[in-house]
């Protein structure tokens, strides 16, 4: 039986099987021409396509211990957010930082160094891509009501799928929130993959707090309570929920608590 992975959106619950496919997303094309005046104005006219996150996360394949390396030992935490041009022939260009959490600036060079080192597939035209490179995430407070007194057991509660955090000053319709998030499964089902591949029956949730800003993107992501024994695959899935662009919200950010369960039978 292939490998799945349960999630579970507002209390409801759907088993999908795990895919990305195989082969490399991309149209085959030629390589630069040279840059020239009117090439610039055509530029202007026609930005630059954004790469799907899908030929990230293929061109980041095998790679994820060298970027592990990065954070050092022992490792530090925190998130690199990276912009990047990608040229018609595959190559990486004009790599920058957009912000960095990590505590050394020799960390965050590091990861631009992995960076400049990818090779994507050729295109008919150049494109840019974002992603937020995950090195352990922190830990998000916990409520005390999820923390039994010692010596008496803890009550058991519906846990839901998704929900706004009480204290979240923004507000956006949970159903525009699980749209945007089911569009990121075959992300996270990457994520998933690649940890059952190291540790077979691997199962557990991950739970995380997003932060999603006034503009729609992730502003931030904390460990919500995890309990899946691969801390690969929570930044992992992480990496994913950053590259997510959701509506602009009301009246601020919006703090959502999102939960998906991997199961592996």
């Amino acid at each position: 039986m292939p490998a799945r992975f349960r999630r579970f959106l507002l209390g409801s619950s759907l088993a999908l099987a795990i895919g990305c496919g195989s082969a490399d997303p991309g149209v085959q094309g030629g390589a630069d021409a040279p840059v020239t005046p009117e090439r610039r104005a055509k530029s202007r006219r026609n930005p630059r396509p954004e790469l799907d996150p899908t030929q990230i996360v293929f061109s980041l394949r095998h790679r994820e211990e060298e970027l592990e390396a990065c954070a050092g030992e022992p490792r530090a935490s925190g998130h690199v957010q990276l912009r990047w041009r990608v040229t018609k022939s595959g190559s990486v260009r004009d790599v920058k930082v957009l912000s960095s959490t990590l505590p050394e600036q020799a960390l965050t060079d590091c990861v631009v160094e992995k960076v400049r080192e990818l090779k994507f597939t050729r295109s008919s035209r150049s494109a840019t891509a974002h992603w937020t490179f995950v090195f352990g995430l922190e830990r998000g407070a916990v409520a005390s009501e999820d923390q039994p007194s010692k010596g008496r057991r803890k009550k058991r509660r519906v846990e839901p799928g998704l929900s706004i955090d009480e204290q979240s000053p923004g507000f956006l319709e949970p159903d525009r929130i699980s749209s945007v998030v089911e569009a990121g499964f075959r992300l996270y089902g990457h994520c998933y993959r690649d940890g059952l591949s190291r540790t077979p029956g691997l199962g557990g949730a991950v739970r995380l707090k997003i932060v999603i800003a006034p503009t729609g993107e992730v502003e931030n992501v904390l460990d919500g309570g995890s309990d899946l024994p691969d801390q690969r695959v929570i930044n992992c899935v992480a990496q994913g929920i950053f590259a997510l662009q959701f509506p602009k919200p009301q009246r601020g950010s919006v703090h959502v608590l999102y939960r998906v369960v991997f199961d592996a039978s």
